[in-house]
């Protein structure tokens, strides 16, 4: 049987993962890839619900009229961000990390506040000054009521442990 019967039709493989499925016939429907052999978006997600506030404009471009001359700019209007909204998530459309934390906030009903590092013309940048704002390097970072929480599996704890909504309560996030 052809490798391509096992592959989802929401994953598009570069070539080096179709010889990963060739070696293995026996794969399962559901594997998904690792992100170094395979550019995947779950078809759900492809474009976000409309309760979602989706950033894909320059950040630097939504605040002031020319982009931080230094890094430290950069790492203001980060902070000026995050204390504007009650929930702000940086995030990659690809991550399935993001993805369940987009997820996670939509199943409690509150309307966070996205910016998608990857649709940014500035986003290594971006990027850097969050890392040197929380120590962290992956994505998603998540800030509620201007503090950083963590990354997608600090989130989930926060709400297994049912500490989240009362943050979200005491932020004043917009719940639907």
């Amino acid at each position: 049987m052809a490798a391509s019967a096992f592959t989802p039709s929401f994953l598009s493989c570069v070539p080096s993962a179709s010889a990963a499925w060739e070696s293995n016939l026996q794969a399962p429907r559901n594997v998904v890839l690792p992100t170094q052999l395979c550019r995947f978006r779950l078809s759900p997600f492809t474009a976000l619900p409309q309760h979602f506030h989706r950033i894909s404009t320059p950040l630097a471009a939504r605040s002031t009229s020319s982009t931080p001359s230094s890094p430290a700019d950069l790492e203001e209007l980060i902070k000026s961000r995050n204390s504007e909204n009650s929930v702000v998530i940086y995030s990659k459309t690809w991550c399935p990390y993001c993805l369940r934390v987009k997820s996670l906030f939509k199943e409690v009903r509150v309307k966070p506040y996205v910016v998608e590092l990857d649709e940014l013309a500035d986003e290594g940048e971006v990027q850097a000054a969050l890392q040197r704002l929380t120590g962290q390097s992956t994505v998603p970072n998540v800030f509620i009521g201007g503090k950083h929480v963590g990354g997608c599996e600090d989130t989930l704890r926060l709400h297994h442990y049912k500490k989240l909504i009362p943050l979200l309560r005491e932020a004043n996030a917009e719940f639907l």
